[in-house]
């Protein structure tokens, strides 16, 4: 193609499919930039519409449902706390999902959670109510599940949370 030539490059629009012209000021493979650039835009605008849902995906932060016991579950809410992750008991419900009174309400529970992974958390410590023993915890995130394990001497105990809501 030469310098100046006039080309007709297909663009998209809310209507539809339109075309442009352009007017070729250097030389060189135009189709193939052409091509390259519109694969850029597409890809840019994919991961701009995509990523928010792509990171959520990898964030353990919000509120999370314990497993169940014959009383009922904790509801705890993990939230960055400096360049960790920190949960704090916000409530307990009997298995009716009724709001209970709890003596631990608003306690830190979980506490140091350093990132691993895309979706690991270790390093931090976890806070058993049922006993009121603090153990070595690590968690991982897959979807709308958050198991969590709490270690003591090797001996490990893992419950997998469900995001409340």
């Amino acid at each position: 193609m030469r310098i100046g030539a006039r080309v007709q490059v297909g663009k998209w629009s809310p209507r539809g499919l339109g075309s442009t012209s352009y007017t070729l000021i250097s030389g060189g493979n135009q189709t193939r930039g052409n091509a390259m650039h519109f694969r850029s835009l597409f890809l840019s605008a994919f991961l701009f519409v995509a990523a928010p849902g792509l990171a959520h995906a990898q964030d353990a932060t919000g509120v999370w449902r314990t497993e169940a016991t014959n009383e009922g579950y904790l509801e705890v809410g993990i939230a960055s706390c400096g360049q960790a992750l920190c949960g704090t008991i916000l409530r307990a419900r009997d298995c009716a999902g009724s709001e209970q009174p709890y003596p631990h309400t608003g306690r830190r529970m979980i506490w140091d959670m350093v990132a691993k992974g895309p979706a690991k958390w270790a390093g931090g410590k976890i806070w058993d109510p049922r006993n009121d023993r603090t153990f070595n915890s690590s968690m991982e995130l897959a979807g709308s599940s958050l198991s969590v394990s709490g270690c003591v001497l090797g001996i490990c105990q893992k419950q997998t949370w469900r995001r409340a809501g």
